[in-house]
Order: C-alpha cells, then structure tokens, then sequence
C-alpha cells in the first residue's frame, strides 16, 4: 500500500501546512466508519465497500498531481470539493471502479452513492433532466478509471 498518495489537506490556524492525511488512512477510516453505521441495517460489508471506494479516484496520478500543486506549499486544501470550479472530479472514478467489480446490478447501486457522496445522489440519464450531471453522462466521459492505483483496488 502506497502511503504516500494524500487524501486531505489543511492549513492550521497559524497558516502553515498541517500533516497531510494519507489516502489509505482515509480509506480505511472511512470504511471503518462506514462499516459500524451500515451494521445497524445488516449491511456492513456493502458499508465497508462504500467506504473504501468512495475516494478512490484520488489514488490516480494525476489527481494527487492536481492536490500537490494548487497552492504556495503544494496543496489545496478544497481540492475534494469536486463541485467547486476549477476543482477536478474524483468520486465519479470510484463509482465506475465499483461497478467493474461489483457488476452493473449491485455495482450501480454502489456507484450512485459514491458519486454522489460529495453532491448529491445524480439521476441516471440525461433523458431524465440531469444532463450532464447525470451518473450515465460522468460514467461514459471517464478515461481514467483504470488509473487508480492498483494498491487500492486490491485492498
């Protein structure tokens, strides 16, 4: 596992640059957290799943590029604020990712929530007045999902 590749950033109150949170902190965290909460409805392996996909698409060399270069240190540290503009996405990668493993039945069911976990659940087609914030429209423009990192595929 890649300890290096960073998930959040944040600049303490005196300005400086705190300790980066590395990515497979974040995920393991998450899926931790993810887990116990979906225990509660006899679903906790598809919580975990959840919680470890759903940023995975900053595991892609160009999305930790992107987080290392926005700011005087190296950071940004709205970078996962994937809806701000100028910010690039990183949800929609996880959510393809999980529908290759998982298929397009259960995976799909996955992909809406990890795409959505910064915005919102998307409606499925543009047909039905999401256009291009539709998960069908994000899914069929992404190139890069194979770029995550394998480390984080296998976990």
């Amino acid at each position: 596992m890649d300890n290096t590749m960073i998930a959040h950033v944040r600049k303490k109150e005196d300005g400086t640059w705190d300790t980066p949170q590395s990515l497979i902190d974040h995920l393991e965290g998450t899926a931790n957290l993810t887990h116990n909460n979906a225990a509660k409805f006899a679903s906790a392996d598809w919580g975990k799943a959840l919680g470890f996909a759903h940023d995975t698409g900053k595991g892609r060399e160009a999305w930790q590029k992107y987080l290392c270069t926005k700011s005087g240190y190296g950071y940004d540290e709205d970078a996962h604020l994937e809806e701000k503009p100028g910010k690039m996405p990183h949800a929609i990668q996880g959510a393809v990712l999980s529908e290759q493993i998982f298929g397009k039945g259960l995976g799909r069911i996955l992909a809406y929530c990890i795409a959505g976990h910064h915005a919102g659940l998307p409606d499925w087609a543009s047909a039905e007045g999401a256009g291009k914030g539709s998960l069908e429209f994000q899914k069929n423009r992404v190139q890069d999902w194979e770029e995550i990192d394998a480390s984080l595929v296998e976990i």
